[in-house]
């Protein structure tokens, strides 16, 4: 893992411009009854991911297996925030994630003079979308969307080893344009299940990106429930000489406060 990350961060600081996989992109679901006026839920909710695939800048590509440990390990500060409302059977929603990383180790020999190497990430990435129930049933409903992804990686990566210490600061963002479904279905009165994925990128920016998760939901009440699942992430992102061919899958969880 560290070999890689050394590979990974000395290609980053050849290059003017790059970016980052979204670690954590979500869709979140309604989950309760609804009727013909106004309702909302907000859902604060956590990812942890592994991630596997390749990344590259200026023409130089590292393979990334970065696993759930690295991810706990490396992991600052992190906000996740769901929230989707809707009128009879229209849907509008926003998910936003932000996460502080930070990561060292030491240089290939190749590197030198230098000899150690510390990156700092800043990352937002947040969808918007708006939808219609297609199927609207008391106990199951299905929503079709359409929205847009923004993917946003600033870095600060320090090389040490050699005076003076070389630092190498920029960002990148892209947006993208993507399509999906979601929908519930009600075991009984307080146990459902979810699902729900969406696919975009058409080469606007993105050649493809991809996102599907499903969890089991627990009612505590008509205006609290919790949620456990799973959830995957791919993303196909060349831009020049930055390539972005990564999934990133792993466990989530998630309360929903409804309206």
């Amino acid at each position: 893992m560290k070999t890689k990350l050394a590979f990974f961060i000395l290609a980053i600081a050849a290059s003017p411009a790059f970016a980052g996989t979204p670690p954590v992109e979500t869709a979140e679901i309604q989950v309760n009854k609804q009727d013909s006026s106004w309702w909302l839920t907000i859902t604060p909710y956590g990812w942890v991911t592994a991630t596997e695939g390749d990344m590259g800048v200026a023409g130089n590509v590292a393979p990334v297996d970065i696993s759930f440990k690295d991810t706990l390990e490396d992991l600052e500060m992190a906000f996740m925030l769901a929230a989707e409302a809707g009128y009879d059977r229209w849907v509008f929603g926003f998910d936003g994630i932000y996460g502080a990383f930070s990561s060292g180790g030491a240089l290939p020999v190749a590197a030198a003079p230098f000899t150690n190497a510390t990156v700092d990430f800043d990352q937002f990435f947040g969808r918007v979308h708006a939808g219609y129930q297609v199927i609207s049933e008391d106990n199951a409903k299905l929503t079709a969307f359409v929205g847009a992804r923004y993917s946003y990686l600033s870095t600060d990566i320090a090389l040490t080893g050699a005076a003076p210490t070389l630092n190498v600061v920029g960002s990148k963002s892209w947006i993208d344009p993507v399509i999906g479904m979601h929908g519930f279905w009600e075991i009984n009165d307080r146990w459902f299940l979810q699902a729900g994925g969406d696919i975009g990128g058409f080469g606007v920016n993105s050649d493809l990106i991809w996102q599907a998760n499903t969890a089991l939901g627990y009612r505590f009440s008509d205006n609290i429930s919790t949620l456990v699942g799973y959830r995957g992430l791919g993303v196909d992102y060349l831009d020049g000489g930055f390539l972005v061919d990564t999934v990133a899958h792993g466990p989530a969880i998630g309360m929903t406060f409804r309206f």
